[in-house]
């Protein structure tokens, strides 16, 4: 693996004997990894110069076929330097774009060093998009986020999107990463500004037919409801819980849908042969002497009550 020296500006890296150059021709190579390089504001106070592992700043992996750059930033450069050869070699690196040109050219053709010393840490950040927008290192190099360790002002494709979608369907989570999350959340309440925010998300969606379809599924299943039924032994619901649920049953709304849920004909509209078919029946079973007696007799006995 090779470090690259860079001799761009002033208060970059230095390598003595390189000549200044544009920025793609100070690429210069070394074996050392560790070579001892300094700036040169500080060369007259530090004779023997840093040591790279020791110090923080922004890197480059460069690409030395195509000249593509990743730009990143590191407290401790050398830390970060074996993480990103790890993901590399693994091919699990979180840049597509790098591990694809790394697969592609191989790790020969690939260098890393670090591009300046940061070391004041709080200018990190601004010193990396610096040199992302000075590279264009979204549109012409190895980096996905255009703002400097943030997702702000990215955007997934369409496409991207479906293959996460596809990706995740059908996974199932493990009863210890269940367990972990209830953990988690358990005694965490919402603030008042999530839960608008929760509920204008919500509002006017409509779940799809399959889904509705599937998650009553789940919730007749014996397994759910007998898991359903442990968690709800010996809860006891407040009197504020009780009240909200007596409420919200005895609005007209609800009470219209369980009347409608109770007899499925509620609001139906008969078509012209179901009407005869109805009212033929009703002459057959009114033409029966003794079902008439019942029926006047049911009715005395109604009216009777009444005016009890």
């Amino acid at each position: 693996m090779y470090v690259l020296i860079c001799v761009h500006e002033k208060n970059q890296l230095l390598f003595p004997g390189a000549n200044d150059c544009p920025l793609k021709t100070c690429l210069r190579k070394t074996r050392n990894p560790y070579e001892r390089i300094h700036t040169d504001r500080d060369r007259d106070g530090l004779k023997e110069g840093w040591n790279m592992k020791e110090k923080s700043g922004v890197y480059f992996i460069a690409n030395t076929t195509t000249w593509k750059v990743y730009v990143g930033s590191a407290t401790f450069f050398n830390s970060r330097r074996r993480t990103h050869l790890r993901l590399l070699r693994l091919g699990q690196h979180h840049s597509k774009k790098l591990q694809h040109s790394w697969d592609k050219y191989g790790p020969d053709n690939f260098s890393i060093t670090l591009i300046e010393f940061v070391s004041d840490k709080s200018q990190l950040r601004d010193r990396e998009q610096y040199w992302i927008d000075t590279m264009n290192a979204v549109k012409d190099g190895y980096n996905i986020l255009p703002t400097a360790g943030s997702p702000a002002n990215f955007k997934l494709s369409e496409e991207t999107k479906k293959k996460i979608s596809a990706s995740k369907m059908g996974r199932t989570m493990s009863d210890s990463a269940r367990a972990g999350l209830l953990l988690a959340n358990r005694g965490r309440k919402h603030t008042d500004a999530q839960r608008a925010q929760s509920s204008a998300l919500r509002t006017g969606r409509k779940p799809s037919k399959s889904h509705l379809e599937a998650q009553i599924a789940a919730l007749r299943s014996d397994e759910v409801r007998k898991k359903i039924s442990i968690a709800g032994k010996g809860r006891v619901m407040s009197e504020q819980h009780i009240q909200r649920i007596r409420d919200a049953l005895n609005s007209p709304d609800v009470q219209q849908k369980l009347k409608a849920r109770s007899n499925p004909r509620t609001g139906a509209k008969l078509t012209d042969e179901q009407r005869r078919n109805l009212s033929e029946r009703a002459k057959q079973r009114w033409a029966d002497p003794e079902l008439r007696a019942k029926y006047v007799q049911a009715r005395i006995d109604t009216v009777a009550r009444s005016k009890t």
